[in-house]
């Protein structure tokens, strides 16, 4: 979050491209995420699954909003090493999508 608003701060004038690669979920600062319910109760599977294809805050699609405006486009690489539900996809797809860019997933 913090990083990905610097970048766009620097490149606000004259636009360009931001190359984000993470391993981690954004846990500190502006845009930090929490993990998603590991367990789902059966009961009630459908209204959380539903919930987990949306993202938590708005903060990274009002970034990305600010990035596209400023013409600056936003690549994502993720890399989740130690289990594929520590990454909140959901929440930082927003990033890339609206700025042209592209997000790749690597397990």
């Amino acid at each position: 979050g913090a990083a990905a608003t610097a970048a766009r701060l620097l490149l606000g004038k004259t636009g360009g491209k931001i190359v984000a690669i993470q391993t981690t979920m954004p846990n500190h600062g502006p845009g930090a995420l929490q993990p998603r319910a590991k367990n789902l109760n059966p009961t009630t599977a459908e209204k959380v699954e539903a919930q987990l294809f949306q993202p938590q805050i708005d903060f990274y699609d009002k970034l990305a909003k600010t990035c596209a405006h400023n013409a600056v486009g936003v690549d994502l690489f993720i890399t989740a090493p130690h289990s594929a539900s520590a990454f909140d996809l959901p929440s930082m797809l927003p990033l890339a999508t609206p700025t042209g860019g592209e997000c790749r997933y690597y397990v």
